[in-house]
């Protein structure tokens, strides 16, 4: 049997140009990200963000927490102040975290991120866990 060589190269180019692009599909469960994601919509994940770099508030990050991959919105990364009243932030007035003391304003700590879902009333989010690692994202919601 006789295989030409750029056949073959051709052919085993391929699985290691697949596994080295830095794009990966996810599936949202949940109505945490909803209107912007609806559960169970396909979005595409670009691992070139991993570990947060070059992230800004109002990008939808992957993140994982507490042992969960969760999909939710960049509010404000490291060195941010979140203004807030009586302990709670801007988004709806919910609690921002139980851990926290009552201040008129809190500061994300470098190397953090902290993550918003768009359905405020119905989001597991930072306001529950506190601010997450940037070692903990693994990816930006591109498409």
């Amino acid at each position: 049997m006789r295989v030409e060589t750029p056949k073959l190269l051709a052919l085993l180019a391929i699985p290691l140009i697949a596994l080295l692009q830095p794009y990966r599909p996810m599936v949202i469960l949940g109505h945490s990200m909803e209107p912007t994601l609806a559960d169970r919509s396909v979005v595409l994940l670009d691992t070139a963000y991993r570990h947060g770099r070059n992230l800004c508030p109002g990008d939808v990050v992957a993140a994982d927490v507490d042992g969960m991959t969760l999909v939710k919105r960049v509010y404000a990364t490291g060195g941010m102040r979140m203004a807030g009243v009586l302990g709670r932030d801007q988004v709806e007035g919910r609690a921002m975290m139980a851990s926290h003391p009552t201040r008129p304003f809190y500061q994300v700590p470098d190397g953090y991120v902290f993550l918003v879902g768009d359905n405020t009333r119905d989001s597991y989010d930072s306001r529950d866990f506190g601010p997450v690692p940037m070692d903990a994202v693994i990816g930006k919601v591109v498409g």
